[in-house]
């Protein structure tokens, strides 16, 4: 008979319980967005802040809605492949992966003439979006001094040997009633999985209230562990926009966007590790954990475009923060095993919980965007967009109410580590566009410079792209490719185990547009 998890509604249980789930990859993972939208933007990367006329520009600028002539609709997919190679301990490994999706829909709507002078026009437009996937998937392997035993002995230290034993019970119950002792919570629970899984032992094994804990996986210091990790990660971030904008004089354009983002995450991460070690009480370890994130968010835009005579364009827009309210279950499971043939034991630790816990916010940063424009007839155009964003702003909040407690906000160790670590960034966007008869020939070119202050942390971003578009009475038909690059090295666990992996991304995505004025 399948047993169903009992589900842990973690209410207030104390700090650390309930920041155990939210750090510094949250708060960056849900503060970047992919190159997405109308093939006409992506094949241009993106640099529309001074442009308008495509539904994209709108995320860039919600004036751009101004500049369209005439009511307009178009639906966009998008096809990304991404090659990952990850390198951990001299060895590597590769993965590649296909995604399609709905990249963007949306129209807009012109009410002209809207005063007595006849020089306002007023357009509404909506748009729904993918602002970023979150799938992520790869396999690490190697051979390390260093073990998982660390990041045990790191959760266990000032911890009693009573606090952390199961003292009889079983798995399941010793599991819930530490996480509902304030004072003991995660990280006790972390300890309690290293204590009866032998992978840790207390300093003084007499003394039941010992705080300090060591290895039982060797304490030679010529030990070796045989390491995998895997990762596989689906989810999407999205946003649904409504925008008001304002023509003055066919001159000057403004425009204001409404923003209602909502994601979705499912991450599962699976630790293997074994070792050969002499006195060493376990010799495989296999440490799974699995976290559901769902996500709620609101955030506002206001741009202005204005024409310098009869060619040039200057565009600048903010975007405010994102104020996301998320929730998030997580659930784990530790299996050890000895080898040795005289006395071999298995041990499965799995609480059958699901823990979820309370609503926290993120806040992430803001964006300023100022643009400039060459427009040559009817022949073509050059455009440039720079950003600026400072990740370092990036915050986690508790402050949410939930149904009897106001949480205070207990992220302060977090939020200090997101101002030590993420810095600001600069970001342009080149594109160009040149026209013949129906027929439309689209590049651009992008950098972003990397959010870690240490440059050994991760790289920055460089892409390209191209496209082509075709005209026929009031339809359009869009193709573009992008290309982008960027490194990044990703820590296995926050605390203890160090050890860094570089994930080596690559990304292409072909974008697919049908659009139609009407």
């Amino acid at each position: 008979m399948k047993i169903k998890p009992i589900i842990l509604v973690a209410l207030f249980f104390g700090a650390t319980f309930f920041s155990a789930a939210q750090d510094i990859t949250d708060a960056l993972r849900y503060s970047q967005e992919d190159l997405t939208g109308t093939a006409r933007f992506t094949a241009m990367s993106g640099a529309f802040g001074a442009l308008g006329g495509d539904l994209s520009a709108l995320k860039v600028n919600p004036a751009g809605s101004a500049v369209f002539l005439q009511d307009a609709a178009a639906i966009s997919f998008r096809t990304s492949f991404t090659d990952q190679s990850a390198g951990y301990l001299g060895n590597e490994s590769t993965d590649n992966r296909t995604d399609f999706n709905l990249s963007q829909l949306g129209a807009v709507f012109i009410f002209d003439n809207y005063n007595q002078n006849n020089d306002i026009k007023f357009v509404a437009g909506i748009t729904i979006d993918q602002t970023a996937s979150l799938d992520n998937e790869y396999a690490i392997f190697g051979t390390s001094a260093n073990s998982i035993d660390q990041y045990f002995i790191d959760s266990a230290t000032g911890f009693t040997v009573d606090d952390i034993a199961s003292n009889g019970q079983s798995t399941t119950n010793a599991y819930l009633e530490i996480g509902d002792i304030p004072e003991l919570g995660f990280p006790a629970q972390q300890a309690f999985l290293g204590y009866e899984g032998f992978i840790i032992n207390p300093f003084d094994p007499d003394d039941l209230n010992e705080t300090n804990y060591v290895s039982a996986l060797g304490t030679e210091s010529n030990r070796e562990f045989d390491q995998e990790y895997r990762i596989d990660a689906r989810g999407n971030m999205g946003k649904f926009s409504g925008n008001l904008a304002f023509e003055f004089s066919d001159t000057y354009y403004l425009g204001f966007n409404f923003n209602g983002h909502f994601l979705n995450y499912d991450q599962r991460t699976t630790y293997l590790e074994q070792n050969s070690n002499p006195g060493a009480e376990t010799n495989y370890v296999e440490f799974i954990n699995r976290l559901d994130v769902d996500g709620s968010g609101f955030s506002v835009q206001v741009g202005g475009i204005a024409k310098i005579g009869n060619s040039l364009r200057a565009g600048l827009a903010y975007e405010s923060p994102t104020w996301w309210i998320l929730t998030e279950s997580f659930s784990q499971r530790l299996i050890t095993a000895t080898d040795d043939a005289a006395n071999p034991d298995v041990i499965d630790l799995n609480p059958n919980v699901v823990t979820i816990f309370p609503a926290y916010q993120i806040r992430t940063p803001g964006k300023t965007t100022g643009s400039l424009a060459y427009v040559f007839g009817q022949k073509g155009l050059l455009s440039i967009d720079y950003s600026y964003k400072n990740y370092a702003n990036a915050r986690l909040n508790s402050d949410v109410y939930n149904d009897q407690f106001e949480s205070p906000n207990i992220y302060g160790e977090e939020n200090r580590e997101i101002e030590n670590t993420l810095q600001a960034v600069s970001a342009i966007r080149i594109g160009a566009e040149y026209r013949i008869d129906q027929w439309s020939l689209r590049g651009g070119t992008r950098y972003e410079q990397s959010p870690f202050k240490d440059e050994d942390a991760g790289s920055d971003l460089y892409g390209f792209s191209g496209g082509l578009g075709y005209t026929y009475k009031n339809f359009h038909f869009d193709g573009s490719y992008d290309f982008s690059a960027q490194d990044q090295n990703e820590r296995l666990f926050q605390t203890g185990l160090a050890t860094q992996a570089n994930i080596d991304r690559n990304q292409h995505a072909i974008t697919l547009t049908v659009g139609f004025d009407f």
